[in-house]
């Protein structure tokens, strides 16, 4: 728990894949409650294998375009660069439009595997009665490549989607009180808002370093010191 100016933070979670980063969380001189792996996780499984069906039917869909555009020594191109451009757009919102549909309306799992206490732990702190009172603040840096001017340029047609729409949509369901996301300024903040909607959660952003105004209406300073040394790493704080 951190304590600074009357405010107490508890650093409930972290969610990652990668190993390095659960090692980091552990070794964290504030400590953290739960290791969460994959985001996937809190979808039930039936919902998780209709995504990752869509996630791969429209990747292979972006790839063979690409490999059109590109052609071969053989083969030479067979559709141009607004072509291309054309298809990157529709397929974008096509798969943006699949997924949504089917994350709307889903039940997302209360409870995952945790890699610190080693069994399934709760992924919103109010299922825990020590924390139902506080004040849950999410905050997630997620992958940049698909956005940056030197980066893969996929939009949304890239295996990150998968992962942040279920993010936002999970936090949306978990009722979070403070959404707070890091990314590149090319990012497309819109469909944060869209997906929110007149939900409860405010969303607040972190791009190129500098903070959204609207943050200092969501969360208190003490939080937002804390939340510009976090990148790349998606945290829990609940504050009371």
């Amino acid at each position: 728990m951190i304590k600074d100016s009357g405010l107490d933070i508890v650093y409930y979670s972290v969610t990652d894949c990668d190993t390095v980063s659960h090692k980091v969380a552990r070794e964290h001189v504030v400590g953290v409650l739960h290791i969460f792996g994959n985001l996937l996780d809190r979808l039930p499984d039936d919902v998780r294998n209709k995504c990752e069906d869509i996630q791969e039917e429209f990747l292979l869909k972006w790839k063979y375009a690409k490999d059109c555009y590109k052609g071969t020594t053989e083969h030479p191109p067979r559709i141009s660069k607004e072509e291309l451009d054309e298809t990157k757009e529709r397929l974008s919102d096509e798969y943006l439009a699949a997924l949504c549909h089917v994350l709307t309306n889903t039940e997302f799992n209360h409870w995952t595997w945790c890699y610190k206490c080693e069994r399934n732990c709760p992924v919103s702190p109010r299922q825990e009665h020590a924390w139902r009172r506080g004040r849950w603040t999410d905050i997630g840096g997620h992958t940049c490549d698909p956005w940056t001017s030197q980066g893969a340029h996929n939009n949304f047609l890239d295996e990150s989607t998968l992962p942040l729409l279920v993010w936002i949509f999970s936090d949306k369901y978990y009722e979070v009180d403070d959404l707070v996301d890091e990314c590149t300024p090319l990012w497309k903040t819109e469909l944060v808002d869209a997906i929110l909607g007149d939900s409860d959660t405010r969303m607040a952003l972190v791009q190129a370093g500098k903070i959204s105004a609207q943050v200092a209406d969501a969360i208190t300073e003490d939080l937002i010191k804390i939340i510009l040394g976090i990148a790349n790493i998606m945290v829990s704080f609940f504050q009371f």
